[in-house]
């Protein structure tokens, strides 16, 4: 008998130590071994800078871009014409620096300056450079009835049919700027 219990006392130690093996591993969960590298990710976002970007674009207004992104891209975001001609001196990163990139048009090849749509001179009869006669004399109407304009959807009344064909000329500035409804 003797034999016996000492054959038990073997596989109890061997079963003891199953055991203790078990509960060790249960502790650790998925993360076996215990020492094995751990990926930190930062739950920072990256910084921003908003710009406003007006003229020859299809959403003129505010946009949100990394800093660090190019001046390119943000122009990009805020739609590019046909006819827009981005500002040739913004070839570097957006740095928080700049706050408003104004986009001007190409009329036959050449450089035309996007006029402001709240400009005195547009009341004026002296002609401004790039606008057709007509363009000038509805802007100038509604600015008579009106008061300034204050984004692109108020430049369309303005503008009526002739909207489409020509509202990359203008630009509201920022200081006048307020989001359409």
């Amino acid at each position: 008998m003797a034999g016996l219990f000492d054959a038990m006392r073997g596989w109890h130690i061997v079963a003891i130590l199953l055991i203790a093996a078990s509960l060790v591993l249960a502790g650790c969960g998925g993360d076996f071994p215990p020492y094995a590298p751990q990926t930190v990710t930062s739950a920072a976002p990256a910084p921003t800078c908003t710009l406003y970007i007006c003229g020859a674009v299809r959403h003129e207004g505010y946009i949100s871009v990394q800093i660090g992104c190019s001046y390119e891209e943000a122009v990009r975001l805020a739609g590019l014409l046909p006819q827009s001609m981005p500002p040739q001196g913004y070839n570097g990163t957006v740095d928080g620096s700049v706050r408003q990139i104004t986009v001007n048009y190409s009329l036959d090849g050449r450089l035309c300056y996007c006029v402001n749509a709240n400009s005195p001179r547009l009341l004026s009869d002296a002609p401004i450079e790039g606008l057709l006669p007509q363009e000038q004399a509805l802007v100038a109407q509604y600015l008579r009835q009106h008061g300034a304009i204050h984004n692109k959807v108020q430049l369309a009344d303005a503008l009526g049919e002739l909207y489409d064909s020509c509202f990359y000329k203008f630009f509201v500035a920022e200081a006048d700027y307020e989001e359409a409804d």
